[in-house]
């Protein structure tokens, strides 16, 4: 009989190797969490920054106005957008405009309409899309709601401004914006 006390060289062995496979099976699964935690964080922050966008965009067609009666002075095409209207006690002009991944607002205030429109800064608002769509509708002959991809002012206001939003990683936001309409006695 043996009485020396401590462990085989195979007992080592096994324990060696189920030390091993238990901290492969925990960093993998560790790995996995912060994975899916990047993941979710910027799932989280591509709908904040669509929000965002779609927030101003919604309060401030809702404010708008036509300029004259012939003339709207609301612009759009399938990138780019026009318009007058009411920020607190003052109206303005905006411009949104999507170009080179990047989407820019300008503001022109009342007081400063008169000056020259480029000379006005342009502000950045979003550097993580990477499509902006606009649509127009408006009410057709037969009452239905029709779409343009492009509004010129001398035809009023649309009815309603459909604006497609796609972010990083092709993910897409959009939202149909109700223009006010103005009944003509």
């Amino acid at each position: 009989m043996r009485t020396d006390k401590g462990f085989t060289l195979v007992e080592l062995s096994v324990s060696s190797a189920i030390l091993g496979i238990c901290a492969v099976l925990i960093s993998g699964a560790f790995h996995a969490g912060t994975s899916g935690y990047r993941n979710i964080e910027k799932n989280i922050n591509n709908f904040h920054a669509a929000r965002v966008i779609l927030t101003k965009l919604n309060k401030e067609l809702k404010n708008s106005f036509a300029y004259a009666k012939n003339d709207s002075a609301f612009n759009g095409s399938d990138n780019e957008l026009s318009f007058f209207t009411l920020s607190g006690e003052d109206y303005c002009f905006i411009n949104y405009k999507f170009e080179n991944g990047k989407l820019t607002k300008k503001i022109i205030k009342n007081g400063e309409i008169k000056k020259d429109a480029d000379s006005q800064k342009k502000k950045v608002i979003s550097y993580r899309l990477s499509s902006l769509n606009f649509k127009y509708g408006y009410i057709g002959a037969a009452n239905n709601l029709e779409w343009k991809d492009k509004w010129k002012g001398g035809q009023g206001l649309p009815v309603v401004v459909k604006a497609d939003i796609g972010i990083e990683n092709n993910e897409k936001f959009n939202r149909l914006i109700a223009l006010p309409l103005f009944i003509k006695q």
